[in-house]
């Protein structure tokens, strides 16, 4: 009788520790490079949302960041109770991808759905995608000045 009350309350304690503690394993992550263009330029800032058709795993999102050129390198954010891990690569599945453009917090609804979804295999994914035409703006296709510690652009 008491090795019947000592296993189940070790079972009652595990799942009380792992209810806020323990992470669920993060799935295989692949490389995912994609290049954004807009009337065939480079676009220069933002971010990409990839909303996947089959959710894997809790506390996961799955982003890219714009890393220059055009480029963004995809990554997921996990959220853990120890935090937030930022790590690079996708995992396998379909995506559907949500282009967010760079802004303050004072502009909502900038988002623009692209026309295009991502599969994600075993292996690294490169792709070129167009941005649609409703988000024709000068600061998603150049780069903002850079200033200077005084407030003042350089170069001019």
């Amino acid at each position: 009788m008491e090795k019947i009350w000592f296993s189940s309350a070790a079972g009652i304690l595990a799942g009380v520790f792992c209810i806020g503690g323990c992470q669920e394993s993060l799935p295989k992550l692949y490389p995912v490079e994609i290049e954004l263009l807009q009337d065939g330029k480079p676009v220069a800032q933002g971010g990409l949302i990839f909303m996947p058709e089959k959710p894997v795993g809790r506390g996961i999102v799955y982003n890219a960041e714009h890393v220059g050129q055009g480029v963004f390198k995809g990554r997921i954010l996990f959220h853990s109770t120890e935090g937030t891990k930022v790590l690079p690569g996708v995992a396998t599945g379909t995506y559907r991808i949500v282009y967010h453009p760079p802004s303050d917090g004072q502009k909502t609804n900038l988002e623009v759905a692209l026309n295009d979804s991502l599969t994600v295999g075993k292996e690294p994914a490169k792709v070129r995608l167009e941005l649609p035409k409703v988000v024709i703006e000068s600061q998603i296709l150049e780069p903002p000045e850079e200033k200077t510690g005084m407030g003042i652009d350089k170069g001019k």
